[in-house]
């Protein structure tokens, strides 16, 4: 009910544009009720959005699908089929909220929003369609991110790439002594392979198993050295017998981690992928399923950036072999890596 008010009564929007007498509104895709009312006004609007396109197009599965679309006859009909299971399941989704919340769901608060402030939702809004919670058809849309990480398509109307948005100067987290102890001890020995392990800064314990296997494969192969960040929420001391080669802190400055880095172990977040990228890092990347992992996840492995594991299914052993494999063939990642890299250069200097 709260939200449905939020949604419904809120109108400093109103006032904040009347006040700037704005020319242009460039705003995150995520606030739909903002959005809504900026358009009922007529405010000119641009979307902001990070990841790689959502838009729905042929050949280019639902941004949340793990499929990587090829040139064989079946791929466009099993990208559309994704978009066809999104479809389904938004519908059932939607309907039994709008049932389960008495019409106080988000969704219907949308809606009702759109009637008071005069703005056609059917016609101006795709909500079952696209990848977007809601995806307003007329809006032009800003992408942080580069085109030619993505799938290829062709660049649809009102679409704007700026490429991708690193924060190359940024304060990053303090450390300890213990963690510049490691990074130069790093730095004698380069040809000990190097490996970061992060899985987000957000993630708690239903990952501890996961890092856990993670642990016990540096701890099968003692010539590597293991750096593992272990977000916010977790601790060292849940982690028992932990091998010498293996390093845990919640935190670490990561642009300088990825510097010294021969792998890194990721979710998939698109934020770590642009600066992994730059910094030509190979990924061995484990998606949780959570909002565009997947399609990122997917992205990397076609664009030979790194390849796919599973977080849930794959055992130290197989985890340690992965590792040992894309150690081994480094030479099959870099030559891409540093052509990406040249790409996202070249978004950096034009900004």
């Amino acid at each position: 009910a709260q939200t449905h008010r939020n949604i419904t009564q809120s109108n400093e929007l109103e006032s904040v544009l009347a006040q700037l007498q704005t020319d242009l509104l460039i705003i995150a895709y995520e606030l739909q009720h903002h959005i809504i009312r900026a358009a009922a006004l007529g405010v000119p609007l641009m979307l902001l959005e990070t990841h790689v396109s959502t838009r729905r197009a042929p050949n280019v599965p639902i941004l949340s699908s793990q499929f990587i679309p090829t040139n064989a006859r079946d791929s466009a009909a099993q990208a559309a089929t994704s978009w066809q299971k999104s479809t389904r399941r938004r519908q059932l989704r939607f309907g039994l909220e709008r049932i389960y919340f008495g019409g106080l769901d988000r969704m219907s608060a949308l809606r009702e929003l759109a009637k008071t402030v005069g703005l056609d939702f059917e016609q101006r809004v795709d909500y079952l369609r696209q990848w977007q919670f809601l995806f307003f058809r007329d809006l032009p849309t800003l992408y942080l991110s580069a085109w030619e990480f993505d799938f290829p398509h062709e660049i649809a109307d009102k679409e704007n790439y700026v490429g991708p948005q690193v924060l190359l100067e940024r304060e990053e987290p303090a450390v300890n002594g213990r963690f510049q102890t490691l990074m130069q001890q790093v730095a004698q020995e380069p040809k000990r392979p190097f490996i970061y392990c992060a899985m987000g800064s957000l993630h708690g314990n239903h990952n501890a198993n996961f890092l856990r296997r993670v642990i016990a494969a540096a701890g099968q192969h003692p010539s590597w050295t293991l750096l593992l960040s272990l977000g916010k929420y977790l601790k060292a001391e849940q982690f028992e017998n932990v091998p010498s080669n293996v390093h845990l802190f919640n935190m670490v400055p990561q642009l300088q981690v990825l510097q010294q880095a021969d792998l890194i172990l990721t979710h998939g977040g698109i934020a770590t992928i642009n600066e992994c990228i730059l910094a030509q890092v190979p990924m061995l990347i484990y998606s949780n399923g959570f909002l565009d992992r997947n399609g990122n996840a997917a992205r990397v492995e076609c664009h030979g950036l790194g390849q796919r594991g599973d977080g849930e299914q794959d055992s130290a052993a197989k985890i340690g072999a992965d590792i040992e494999q894309m150690l081994a063939e480094n030479g099959r990642f870099q030559p891409n890596l540093q052509k990406m890299a040249t790409v996202y250069q070249q978004y950096i200097d034009e900004q």
